[in-house]
C-alpha cells in the first residue's frame, strides 16, 4: 500500500509513504518532487499495470510515481481538475475515472496520457458542497467517498456506488464516522 502525505502548512513537504497493511504504520519513501523544483500533492492515485499514477489536483497534473524514490514524472499538465478528487481504474486496466464535485461530471481518463473527457453528469445521492474524495473499483463496481465538511468543522461522509454509464450515485449503508480520512481501496477491482 502507498499514500501521499499532505502538509499542514502551505509549501510543506509532500511525500510518498509505504503503508504496512497489517499495522497501518507508514514508512517514508521520499519527496514527491519532479526534479524541476515542484513538490506535488498526490491525490486520486491508482495502479495501472504495476505503475502508480496520480493526479495533483491543485496543480492540474497527471503523474507517474517512482515507488523507490517517491519522485514523480509529469505525464500531462494543466488538466482542469480542481482540488481533491477520486481516481480509479478498472481491473482490466483499460478505463480510468476521475471525479471531484458530486454535482459535476464523471470524467473518463485516458490512462496513457491522463487526458480527461467529460462523461455523464453525476446525480442521485448528492450533498450541498459534496466532494468525491477517493474512489476504487470493487468487483466491477465504482465506489467513492462523498464528503462534506460544513463550515470547516465536523463532516458527513457517505460511501456511494456510481454507475459509470449513467452517472447515478447510490448511497451504500449509513453515513461514515467523521474520523474517516476519505480514502478507500479494494483488493478486488
Amino acid at each position: 500500500l502507498y499514500g501521499g502525505t499532505a502538509p499542514g502548512a502551505a509549501g510543506g513537504p509532500r511525500e510518498l509513504i509505504s503503508i504496512n497493511p497489517v499495522t497501518g504504520a507508514g514508512t517514508l519513501i521520499g519527496n514527491t518532487g519532479d526534479g524541476g523544483g515542484t513538490n506535488h500533492l498526490l491525490q486520486g492515485c491508482a495502479f495501472v499495470s504495476g505503475v502508480l499514477y496520480g493526479y495533483d489536483g491543485p496543480g492540474g497534473n497527471y503523474l507517474s510515481v517512482n515507488l523507490t524514490t517517491g519522485g514523480v514524472t509529469v505525464v500531462n499538465t494543466l488538466l482542469p481538475l480542481g482540488a481533491g478528487g477520486g481516481y480509479a481504474v478498472n481491473a482490466a486496466n483499460t478505463q480510468g475515472f476521475y471525479m471531484t464535485s458530486d454535482t459535476g461530471n464523471l470524467q473518463s481518463v485516458n490512462i496513457a496520457t491522463g487526458a480527461l473527457t467529460a462523461g455523464p453528469a453525476l446525480s442521485g445521492f448528492t450533498q450541498t458542497g459534496g466532494r468525491l474524495k477517493s474512489a476504487t473499483f470493487h468487483a466491477g463496481t465504482l465506489y467513492a467517498v462523498n464528503a462534506v465538511t460544513p463550515g470547516g468543522a465536523g463532516s458527513n461522509r457517505q460511501i456511494v456506488s456510481i454507475d459509470t454509464t449513467t452517472g447515478v450515485m447510490t448511497a451504500v449503508g449509513p453515513s461514515l464516522p467523521s474520523p474517516l480520512a476519505g480514502g478507500i481501496a479494494s483488493r478486488t477491482r
